[in-house]
């Protein structure tokens, strides 16, 4: 309604004839429109424009819907889940992670948000990374980290690093496991892969 208004307001709108309501004309700057043209061009304005944004909102990548179920740790144990996303439009990718206990009870989280765009493969292996460093600040032992990077679990397991930053990152990665007791690092099940178990 408020398009059509503004239509007939910026066209210069200067008489309506046939006021009998029989058929209405809308003459603008000397032409004359019917006024179920006028409405349809609103219409077809309003729509393109919902089109427009619902695109701009919608998600970069498509993925398929998973149910995660979190499975708790063992007892005197904590788990630690993680992960990395990318937010294109602003340029940006976050880190977060979260501990609870074997009842499920949460301990502690952290989120971190950095400007830049790392390919998936490096974002996925600063979350590892970052996640470690946080962890060692609190002292924990007897914890699995979880996240749902299989392919970072393979590398790191197999220690076989890429010459490039994501292999710098992951044999950084390596190391700080190494200096924790009772360390389980290991991928969460998606729909995807069978993730291995790695110590």
């Amino acid at each position: 309604m408020a398009h059509w208004v503004w239509n007939l307001w910026s066209r210069k709108k200067r008489e309506i004839t046939n006021l009998n309501c029989q058929k209405l004309f809308i003459l603008w700057d000397g032409v004359q429109k019917p006024i179920t043209s006028c409405l349809q061009q609103t219409l077809h304005y309003i729509q393109n424009w919902r089109n427009l944004h619902q695109k701009s909102l919608s998600p970069c990548v498509t993925a398929p819907i998973l149910q995660p179920r979190w499975t708790p740790p063992p007892r005197d144990f904590v788990k630690c889940n993680t992960d990395a996303v990318l937010f294109q439009e602003q340029g940006k990718f976050g880190v977060a992670a979260c501990i609870r206990d074997s009842n499920g009870s949460f301990i502690y989280a952290m989120s971190l948000c950095y400007n830049g765009m790392p390919s998936p493969s490096e974002a996925e292996a600063r979350s590892l990374e970052l996640t470690l460093i946080w962890l060692s600040s609190h002292e924990f032992n007897n914890i699995i980290l979880e996240f749902d990077s299989k392919q970072i679990i393979d590398s790191t397991k197999g220690k076989r690093f890429q010459n490039n930053e994501v292999g710098d990152i992951l044999r950084s990665c390596v190391a700080k496991i190494s200096s924790f007791q009772n360390y389980v690092v290991h991928c969460k099940p998606t729909n995807q892969s069978n993730c291995s178990l790695i110590s």
